[in-house]
């Protein structure tokens, strides 16, 4: 493959021996793709991947694999369900694979150019936030106000959220949903059309409600953002319980927070997303 795969302005080919070697090099430095097209007797294929996923930044790095039987090959592999890693059949011209890598790393490269955490990238949450609550709430006077960075020390007063990581080839994050126990109960009864007194208090029966509203805003942000090709994966909704919890516990990156006014009520939308 040497022949054909150049250094370009943007793009810059780093060559390892062997498996054992890409591992080695993998931990210093930050790859666009890996490509392995080699079978070690140091370190298997297996091991490799195993050796490459166990380091932060290479948890979603691009991983192609070249076989001469990619069905056989990748048999091993489909337990991992590794998204991020591919069987290419070794076989093919030079010019074809030189094609897929090419568009691999330019993609890579090009997402990582534009992405920014601008009001291009949030008003869909927020967007996607005032419609969602309207509609499953039933509440008037729905307004959204600025965006602000929570601070470490400040405390919001909520009672149960609704959280769910995002995860994308680009960047990773958690977005929440939070209420104090009052408001909880409000929207709840308006969702179910029932009584707050039917409602009674927050347990495992009714905290679903904040899941289900959570994972609705981000279903349908999802489509908007993903149209504009930030590959937003599906993902599963939880809740967190507790006088005035937080919603980051594994987060180092700030969190962006939207009070959102209901009637005289408020809740809060909590995003927290970081470029890989």
């Amino acid at each position: 493959l040497t022949p054909v795969l150049q250094d370009t302005d943007d793009i810059k080919f780093l060559w390892a021996k062997d498996s054992l070697e890409i591992v080695q090099k993998a931990r210093k430095q930050e790859f666009a793709v890996i490509i392995n097209d080699e079978v070690s007797e140091r370190v298997s294929l297996m091991e490799m991947l195993k050796s490459l996923r166990e380091e932060k930044q290479n948890e979603k790095i691009p991983v192609i694999i070249l076989a001469e039987n990619p069905i056989k090959t990748s048999g091993p592999f489909f337990k991992l369900k590794d998204r991020y890693l591919d069987f290419v059949n070794s076989t093919k011209n030079e010019n074809d694979l030189l094609t897929i890598f090419i568009s691999i790393i330019e993609k890579g490269i090009k997402k990582k150019k534009e992405f920014k955490l601008d009001v291009h990238f949030i008003n869909p949450f927020i967007n996607c936030s005032l419609k969602v609550v309207e509609a499953m709430s039933k509440c008037q006077n729905i307004k959204a106000h600025k965006p602000y960075l929570l601070s470490p020390e400040e405390i919001l007063p909520i009672e149960i959220s609704g959280t769910l990581d995002i995860n994308s080839p680009y960047f990773n994050g958690m977005m929440a949903i939070s209420f104090n126990e009052s408001t909880y109960k409000t929207v709840l009864a308006n969702m179910l059309s029932i009584t707050e007194e039917e409602v009674g208090t927050i347990n495992k029966d009714n905290q679903d409600g904040a899941a289900e509203l959570i994972n609705i805003i981000y279903g349908q942000t999802k489509i908007i953002l993903n149209q504009e090709g930030y590959d937003l994966q599906k993902a599963l909704p939880s809740v967190i319980r507790g006088k005035d919890h937080k919603v980051n516990v594994s987060q180092k990156a700030p969190i962006l927070c939207i009070p959102i006014d209901l009637d005289k009520n408020r809740i809060f939308i909590q995003l927290c997303v970081q470029a890989y």
